[in-house]
């Protein structure tokens, strides 16, 4: 396949305007296998060139296999990345950066997914470690764009559902997560831990309900204002989250929302407030 794809941004500085382009032109070959039923996946290979930092050819490979006489389904992934900076990022007046380089990354994965009980229990883990060069990042102490180097992230993501009867469900995920730039310090404003816990039911065919808990850990962050930079740990939160949902008919549905029920006071960023208790009612439709 080919991709043509291409930005202008205007920007202003005291009395003058400039303004920006940058054209990416990406080439890309994917494909899909499969082998005797057991072995299957994809691989691909994509080129792209960027007017501003030139070519990079990148590529994935993702195979999974299937064990039918326990269910168990084994997957693996490896591939490279690049991404440019955005034009916002490369030339905003107040936050751009135009010393920014391209962001280069490679990633592995191997994980599993396992169903039990006839399939109403369904468990799975996944392994993942990324490499990144030169990843955009945004700094709160001065406001800019700027390049974190040599950046490692490891971490598992696992999950277990289970499915009580065909109107109720549960659903638990969670991510552990270690960051490390080229200096051995952790990157800011990601957490160790992050949970997720959702219960559905679903009492008839036009009524669902749902809940939601979300428990985000402890994480480093900048203190705001701070010169010269200093780093504080940003305490873990926990917000819980309700919705309804009424289907009117085949393209109607009135829908409700609560977030943040406990009106839970935290910061995701140091200095900002989280968004406290909320309310909302809206409609949906199919086209």
């Amino acid at each position: 396949g080919f991709k043509w794809q291409q930005e202008q941004a205007l920007t202003s500085s005291g009395f003058s305007t400039s303004d920006h382009q940058a054209t990416t032109r990406s080439f890309y070959l994917q494909d899909q296998f499969s082998f005797s039923g057991a072995l299957f996946g994809s691989i691909g290979i994509r080129h792209d060139n960027h007017s501003g930092f030139g070519g990079e050819t990148t590529w994935r490979i993702a195979p999974v296999s299937l064990l039918q006489e326990s269910n168990t389904r084994l997957r693996a992934s490896y591939g490279t990345a690049f991404r440019a900076p955005s034009l916002y990022q490369l030339y905003d007046e107040f936050s751009g950066n135009p010393d920014l380089e391209a962001e280069k990354s490679s990633g592995a994965e191997l994980g599993f997914d396992q169903q039990l009980l006839d399939g109403r229990l369904s468990l799975g883990a996944t392994l993942f470690y990324n490499a990144i060069d030169n990843i955009v990042d945004f700094n709160n102490t001065t406001f800019r764009y700027y390049n974190v180097s040599d950046v490692t992230s490891m971490g598992v993501e696992s999950f277990i559902s289970y499915r009580f009867n065909a109107a109720a469900s549960a659903r638990l995920d969670h991510t552990w997560l270690e960051t490390e730039d080229g200096d051995g310090q952790p990157l800011l404003r990601r957490p160790e831990h992050a949970v997720n816990l959702a219960l559905n039911y679903d009492p008839s065919e036009k009524l669902s309900l749902a809940a939601v808990l979300h428990y985000v850990g402890e994480r480093v962050d900048n203190i705001r204002g701070a010169y010269p930079v200093a780093r504080t740990r940003l305490g873990g939160y926990t917000t819980i989250d309700l919705a309804i949902r009424y289907h009117l008919d085949q393209r109607w549905s009135l829908e409700g929302k609560i977030v943040n029920l406990t009106d839970k006071q935290y910061q995701p960023v140091h200095g900002y407030a989280g968004s406290g208790f909320g309310a909302f009612v809206g409609f949906r439709v199919k086209i």
